[in-house]
């Protein structure tokens, strides 16, 4: 097994031309090069507890809403916490801040993780009429079998 293991994240069936996440791998950190937000409209949780130290802003969509995750700071999230990541964020020169109107980018979110040990399945938080329903990540993605 290698020391350091790079994995290149497309998304599902039919996102196939361009990679959604580029990731290196030492044990439990993690460098990610996000090239673009989630794609699928549903909000996601993980596997296991993690920390993120955002080397450039971004907004993610959780249950509450819209948030500017900061840069350079870092950031807690246990493995129920639900989002997706939307986009990178830039502002005329200044940090994001709820007095500053962050402005959408189509460039690469860099974030360095550390996870902490697995914890459960993850999966999608699905939006109905009768609420929320959790749908395990592989029957999301392809579907029930």
């Amino acid at each position: 097994m290698k020391l350091i293991q790079k994995q290149v994240v497309y998304g599902k069936e039919g996102e196939h031309e361009t990679p959604y996440l580029t990731r290196w791998k030492i044990g439990r950190l993690r460098f990610h090069i996000f090239h673009r937000g989630d794609a699928d409209p549903d909000l996601h949780d993980h596997p296991w507890r993690f920390w993120t130290f955002p080397l450039t802003p971004y907004v993610e969509q959780t249950q509450k809403g819209y948030q500017v995750v900061d840069a350079f700071r870092l950031h807690f999230r246990p493995a129920s916490h639900a989002h997706r990541v939307v986009a990178r964020v830039t502002t005329d020169g200044g940090p994001c801040s709820k007095y500053v109107t962050p402005v959408l980018s189509d460039k690469p979110i860099y974030t360095i993780v550390w996870v902490g040990k697995k914890e459960r399945d993850w999966g999608f938080h699905v939006e109905g009429r009768r609420g929320t329903r959790w749908i395990p990540w592989r029957e999301y993605i392809f579907g029930a079998r």
